[in-house]
This record gives structure tokens, C-alpha cells and sequence, in this order.
């Protein structure tokens, strides 16, 4: 059960459907409300570092994660093995890339090599366009064109850890998980998923296990807005037989 947690600058946000970002607290305070509850781990994803060009804030990553053991992953404007490097020796335990991992995946494979399959994420963002389900890059801005499917099956060559998969159309909705794609993805990534993009509550989540392979579950909006939280989900999980991390 992972939070995961979008933020611009200091603050923390959500939108719905990658769009229309509205402020929910101060982001540090979030991070520590979360760790009280006793999550599993954290994904942190700074929204403004991809599109505003904004350089990387190694210093905030440090304040989060230096007084908080748990795993983070931190995702955001990582173009090269030294954003990769300071951000393992800023606190983070994985790191989330996503445009540039599509555009250059030679920067993977070296990043791989480099600092370990469990080390890197990638992070697909994903649109339903005329029937069919294309990657989006750039915090969903930039439609590739690019097919989902075939997109997923180029990944299994790159040898990381873990896939992000997130859809735009289900974000920040809490209409449900796109349960259909997720179940492709499962049969096709050899790599584990972690699932996001419109948790509306954890019967959907426990749907969702019961429906793929899924083994990690990522949501943001119904913890944010809604009385719900990863502990009270693990334990309702829990109780319908789901083998949960302690």
C-alpha cells in the first residue's frame, strides 16, 4: 500500500487527470503524518521539475527522509546518472523516471548497470485515444503515440526493478482502477506492477488483487480527501484474505 504523494515545491498537491492542481497541505507535514500511520513506503513525484524545468531539490529530499525509515521513491525531472546518484545520497531508496526513460533508453540500461535493477522505476503515464491506450511523457502533457502494450513490451528488455503504471483518464477521479489494462500489463511486463490512477475505496482494491497479478497498489486522492487510509485498507484487505506486508 504505498501514498503517493505529488507536490510543487514545498507544497503538496493534487489534480485530476494530471490537470486542474489544487493545494492539500504542506508536503513535509504529509510525509510525516503518513510515516506516523505506519505505510509500507512513499512515492514522491515533483510535478513542476519535468515541464517547468525547475532543477531538482536534493536538499527537500534530504529534510523528508533523513529523520523517516521507510523506502521512497522519488520521481521528477531525472535526465541523467548524476540526478540518479544525488538522489540516492539525498535519502531515496528508488528512483521514478518517466520521460526520460522513453526518450533514451540507453540512460536505463547504464542506470541498471549502474545502480541496480531495484534501484530504478519506470514510470508510464497512459490515455485512452480513439480506442486505443497511448503513453503519454512530460506529466501527461506530450502524447507520444506510442501504444501502451507495445511501449510495456520494450521495458521487459531494460532489466528495472518495478513499473509505475498510472492512468490519466482514472486520476484523481476515485472512479475505480482501469482494471482491464492493468490485467494486460500484468501478462505482459515480467517486471512487478504498481497499480494507480482512481482507487475509489478498498473493495476496488481488493477487485483489483483478486483480478490481476498485481502486487503493489499506489493511491493518492482517497487518502487526501476522503476518510480512508493505507492502514485501515491493509487491515480490510487483510480480512478478506489478502496477504498484506506487516
Amino acid at each position: 500500500m504505498i501514498p503517493t504523494l505529488l507536490y510543487d515545491g514545498l507544497t503538496l498537491v493534487k489534480g485530476k487527470n494530471f490537470e486542474s492542481w489544487r493545494t492539500v497541505s504542506a508536503l513535509i507535514q504529509q510525509v510525516q503524518i503518513y510515516a506516523l500511520r505506519g505505510v509500507d513506503e512513499m512515492i514522491l513525484l515533483d510535478i513542476s521539475s519535468t515541464n517547468k524545468k525547475t532543477k531538482i531539490n536534493f536538499n527537500l529530499i534530504k529534510d523528508i527522509t533523513e529523520n523517516i525509515f521507510m523506502p521512497f521513491t522519488v520521481g521528477g525531472g531525472i535526465k541523467n546518472i548524476h540526478d540518479i546518484q544525488n538522489l540516492l545520497k539525498s535519502g531515496a531508496d528508488k528512483v521514478s523516471i518517466n520521460t526520460a526513460a522513453f526518450h533514451d533508453k540507453k540512460f536505463i540500461k547504464e542506470a541498471v548497470k549502474i545502480f541496480g535493477s531495484q534501484c530504478i522505476v519506470i514510470s508510464v503515464d497512459y490515455k485512452k485515444i480513439n480506442g486505443s491506450e497511448l503513453v503519454f511523457t512530460n506529466s501527461g502533457k506530450h502524447n507520444t503515440n506510442k501504444n501502451l502494450y507495445e511501449y510495456l513490451e520494450e521495458i521487459n528488455e531494460l532489466n528495472v526493478g518495478e513499473v509505475l503504471l498510472t492512468s490519466i483518464d482514472r486520476d484523481g477521479t476515485m472512479l475505480g482502477y482501469n482494471i482491464d489494462v492493468i490485467e494486460k500489463a500484468t501478462k505482459i511486463l515480467q517486471v512487478p506492477i504498481i497499480a494507480s490512477g482512481g482507487a475509489k475505496d478498498y473493495k476496488d482494491m481488493l477487485k483489483l488483487i483478486n483480478k490481476t497479478k498485481i502486487t503493489a497498489i499506489a493511491a493518492a486522492s482517497i487518502y487526501h480527501f476522503k476518510n480512508q487510509t493505507p492502514k485501515l485498507a491493509k487491515s480490510f484487505l487483510k480480512e478478506n484474505g489478502i496477504k498484506i506486508r506487516e
